[in-house]
């Protein structure tokens, strides 16, 4: 593993084989602990290497990441239920076969990160980097979907619809990027991403609701299946908005 913190941007760049990644993905779903990064001199004017991460447990807290150069130290705190938020994207990106880089920057709302917390890119060589150059910024429907899945109070027809909504969210990515961007005009194009977004918004919203005690499991199905089925829906455009190219739709419930 090697951590690189950018004194002029405030990015922290984080590269590691598979089992590192799962590694770092443990230390988070746990809560606790450090490991060490490789130690090399700084040899690039405002580059500083940082040779471990630390991670903690701060109750009520969102993520927040932060360089701490003092002790060049990468610092991961957060409640526990945010960190495992991230835990699952790094063990995503850990598993693909493809490799590729996870941008984790913190915006209004975020699903697991804190106001303030430095932007982190995580990088995984193994296996090149993937088709078209493709990074996967902020999955977070993806990790509010691996979470609801591994969640204890979740019933197992949630778990169903979480691996519904892993597989709607990857094609609606891929649709998005071969189908929709060369295809659509700006405008068709914005409001898709848009409407996009609001699916995430209210996936996030009812994620937050999975820890009251109160809640009823049914409503949540109910409401996880409302927002699955969209995602499902989503990669398709009007014929009139799509450019002379005929383009396909993806479908990720078809068979072939």
């Amino acid at each position: 593993m090697k951590i690189l913190f950018f004194t002029s941007t405030g990015e922290i760049d984080l590269s590691a084989d598979r089992a590192a990644l799962r590694h770092l993905a443990e230390l988070l779903t746990r809560g606790s602990g450090s490991m060490a990064a490789e130690i090399a001199p700084d040899t690039v004017v405002g580059q500083t290497v940082l040779t471990d991460v630390r991670v903690d447990t701060v109750d009520g807290q969102s993520v927040l990441v932060a360089a701490v150069p003092e002790s060049r130290s990468l610092s991961i705190a957060g409640a526990r239920g945010a960190l495992k938020l991230l835990a699952d994207n790094i063990l995503a990106l850990a598993e693909s076969n493809d490799g590729g880089h996870l941008h984790i920057d913190f915006y209004p709302d975020h699903a697991y990160l804190a106001e303030g917390s430095a932007p982190l890119v995580v990088n995984s060589p193994h296996g090149g980097m993937p088709a078209h150059g493709m990074a996967v910024r902020n999955s977070v429907s993806l990790g509010v979907f691996l979470a609801v899945a591994a969640h204890p109070r979740v019933r197992f027809t949630a778990v169903e619809l979480a691996g519904r909504g892993i597989t709607a969210d990857a094609a609606g990515n891929r649709w998005a990027r071969e189908v929709a961007k060369p295809s659509l005009d700006g405008l068709s194009l914005a409001d898709k991403l848009i409407e996009r977004g609001e699916l995430e918004d209210r996936l996030v919203d009812l994620w937050r609701t999975i820890e009251n005690v109160e809640a009823d499991p049914a409503t949540f199905e109910t409401q996880l299946a409302e927002i699955v089925t969209a995602l499902e829906k989503w990669p398709s455009a009007p014929e009139r908005t799509l450019h002379s190219v005929a383009s396909p739709t993806y479908n990720p419930r078809s068979r072939g």
